[in-house]
This record gives structure tokens, sequence and C-alpha cells, in this order.
């Protein structure tokens, strides 16, 4: 499982690009990832009202 610390190199580029790759998936092959997403963003939303 240590692939993925391999694949996630220093580079912010590849990091985002490896990302949108990773969310394009997630919205369009898996539809039940949209619930992980929101969630996740929530809990974004959260964290940002915890640090301000």
């Amino acid at each position: 499982m240590d692939y993925s610390i391999r694949s996630l190199d220093p580079s912010f580029v590849s990091n985002g690009i490896f990302l949108s790759c990773q969310l394009w998936h997630c919205r369009y092959l898996l539809p039940s990832c949209q619930q992980v997403l929101k969630m996740i963003r929530s809990m974004r939303h959260l964290f940002s009202l915890n640090l301000s």
C-alpha cells in the first residue's frame, strides 16, 4: 500500500493532476462518490470555521 506515498511526489503540479484525475473518476465513474466528496467539502468548511 506504500505505492500511494511513492506516487505522490513533492511536485505540486503532478499532485494537482493526480487529484483532478481522482475527482474525475469519482464524479463520472462512481456516482456514490459524490456523497463522499460532499462530506469532505462540508468537513473542510467546518475546519475552516474552527481555524478562523
